[in-house]
């Protein structure tokens, strides 16, 4: 219960900062960086990362 709430902490670090650095991208593209940074930092598995990435684009991307 710790490790996960450890890993969603750092999560929320991550995208909180990446959020500060890269303030001219748009939230859409924003989505494709937490996910570059989420399979770098090895935190989540990629299938983690994946679903992450996903969620992200469904609340910030507009349907084609």
């Amino acid at each position: 219960m710790i490790k996960k709430t450890l890993k969603t902490v750092m999560f929320l670090v991550v995208v909180a900062t990446s959020g500060l650095a890269s303030a001219q991208l748009s939230p859409c593209s924003q989505c494709d960086v937490q996910l570059h940074r989420c399979l770098e930092n090895g935190v989540f598995t990629p299938e983690q990362c994946e679903i992450n990435y996903q969620r992200c684009k469904a609340d910030f991307c507009p349907a084609p």
